[in-house]
């Protein structure tokens, strides 16, 4: 089937060569170990997932009030990142809620990297949390690999202790089995911190039966993530463990089918097709 325009642009990732350093002035930076980190300019933090024995993805977002955001990833050998491989300026584009996806290749299998993004402010430059990664072994290894595994996870009104014991231990990988989001939003038994507002509440549609509010419009669904991405476990051990990721339903809709949700039990007809779209557009 052909990939029409607007879905070609959805799933774009940047792709960058290990060993590539195009900004030669800047090394005296690369090389730097003191770069402060600024939570407050990268808050979901860091992220790297599909990992092949030459290549992984590596993700950020670094949000502005408006207008496109520059952004200099760092790839290095080292966690002093004094051995750099990558080097190179990228662009957070506002149409994509400042998320950046950037494909790393020419890396060895079996190896384990160093990354982090640099914004450059008024005060100098800042960095994300430094990310560790690590590429799939070669096909033909016969090493032992070690993966966690996660899934289901509900925000609201819960929280994520059970990840202490896979960053008490980190695994090579991290299968992630799906709903990486839960649609909903109003959860009864959230309160504080984990309860859930959507700032879109015209774009929201209900549940139905319960009353709750969903995720329909494309910033639903990208608040959605945002939120997720912030609790600190999460951030964490995204950070430090590369992501496998497959999805269930809630990254869409409870129990869907296709673009089709069960909120009326098939009383009625709920296939949304835009709804659809705008989930994995947030997703991707």
């Amino acid at each position: 089937m052909p990939i029409d325009p607007g879905r070609r642009r959805l799933l774009k990732t940047l792709v960058a060569s290990a060993a590539a350093l195009p900004f030669a002035s800047c090394l005296a930076l690369a090389g730097d170990v003191q770069v402060p980190t600024d939570q407050a300019l990268f808050p979901q933090g860091v992220a790297s997932g599909d990992p092949r024995p030459d290549r992984v993805l590596l993700w950020t977002r670094a949000p502005a009030a408006s207008g496109d955001v520059r952004v200099r990833l760092q790839v290095a050998l080292d966690p002093g990142f004094t051995q750099l491989l990558v080097e190179r300026d990228l662009l957070a584009r506002a149409d994509a809620d400042h998320c950046l996806r950037v494909r790393i290749e020419g890396l060895a299998a079996g190896s384990d990297y160093h990354y982090r993004f640099l914004r450059k402010t008024a005060g100098g430059w800042r960095s994300s949390r430094h990310g560790r990664t690590r590429t799939a072994p070669a096909a033909d290894s016969t090493a032992p690999v070690r993966f966690g595994v996660a899934c289901c996870q509900h925000f609201e009104g819960r929280w994520y202790n059970s990840l202490h014991a896979l960053l008490a231990d980190p695994p090579d990988f991290l299968l992630h089995l799906g709903d990486a989001i839960y649609e909903y939003a109003g959860d009864p038994a959230a309160s504080g911190e984990r309860h859930i507002a959507f700032d879109d509440a015209a774009g929201a549609i209900s549940d139905g039966a319960h009353g709750n509010p969903c995720a329909r419009s494309l910033d639903n669904y990208r608040q959605l993530h945002r939120i997720y991405r912030s609790d600190a476990l999460w951030q964490r051990l995204l950070a430090t463990v590369p992501l496998v990721a497959i999805w269930d339903d809630h990254e869409f809709a409870n129990d869907c089918w296709q673009d089709v949700a069960t909120y009326g039990n098939g009383l009625r007809d709920e296939r949304d097709t835009q709804r659809r779209r705008n989930a994995e557009q947030a997703y991707f």
